[in-house]
């Protein structure tokens, strides 16, 4: 894995979108089908977050799944969406989900002395009311800032961890260790993937603004469904790292 060069990374995004493009729809359809289990869980008090974090590794296990069956030039339906949520599955997906629970924990924990939380709920209700924007100190915003660089990092260092326990059936540390090394090990494609993935992000997301940005509501019609959209291109591409990582994933037209 040391050996592979930062243009490898390239390569994986670049397969991520050939992937897209053989199934877009079926494959927004998995991304939109777990947005909107997402929006139902958050809708229930008090445990509705907390689902919605543990089932996590679920969802990415059904994108996954979804390019293993693209790949493999084999049809997605809606059933995949409960790929993650089957006996044997969800049970080991749910413990990870624990880890990713814990981590959003610890570093809420680590930056909380530097936020303004009062500052935040003004924020929040200038914006329901439509009002202009309660300003936000330097060191509420450092402190956000901080807390999404190591949650991403954190994400990043653990995006074969689902895979590796659903098609490689490991245990969860044994998951999360393998995960990280084999980051570690290619992290210079790695990088150059997410580098590459964020520079197309943000490109597009100032064409976007540029477009729509006197229609707030057709802005964020269309940054949604953006976003969507990438964020399924960066999944077939982790998917096409973890392929030449760690190997072809089995493949059994019968078990899908």
């Amino acid at each position: 894995m040391n050996g592979l060069p930062a243009r490898t990374g390239l390569e994986w995004l670049k397969t991520g979108f050939a992937l897209f493009r053989l199934q877009p729809g079926a494959l927004t359809m998995i991304a939109f089908g777990n947005l909107l289990a997402s929006i139902v869980l958050l809708s229930l008090p008090l445990l509705g977050p907390i689902l919605v974090l543990l089932s996590i590794p679920c969802w990415i296990v059904a994108i996954q799944q979804a390019c293993l069956l693209i790949d493999n030039g084999q049809r997605v339906t809606p059933a995949v969406l409960l790929t993650g949520f089957r006996p044997g599955a969800i049970g080991p997906l749910s413990r990870l989900g624990v880890v990713y629970l814990g981590a959003i924990f610890v570093l809420l924990l680590a930056v909380s002395p530097w936020i303004d939380v009062d500052a935040l709920r003004q924020m929040a209700k200038a914006a329901q009311e439509n009002k202009t924007q309660a300003r936000v100190g330097g060191g509420t915003m450092m402190a956000l800032l901080a807390f999404f660089v190591l949650y991403g990092i954190t994400t990043l260092s653990l995006c074969f961890a689902p895979a590796l326990v659903f098609w490689k059936r490991m245990p969860i540390f044994k998951a999360m260790f393998y995960s990280v090394f084999a980051n570690v090990g290619a992290l210079k494609a790695v990088l150059t993937m997410v580098g590459a993935w964020l520079a197309l992000t943000f490109t597009l997301v100032i064409i976007v603004m540029m477009l729509f940005g006197r229609s707030p509501l057709m802005f964020n019609v269309v940054a949604m469904w953006l976003q969507l959209i990438l964020m399924l291109i960066l999944q077939c591409g982790i998917y096409a790292a973890y392929k030449q990582i760690i190997g072809a994933p089995d493949f059994s037209p019968e078990k899908t």
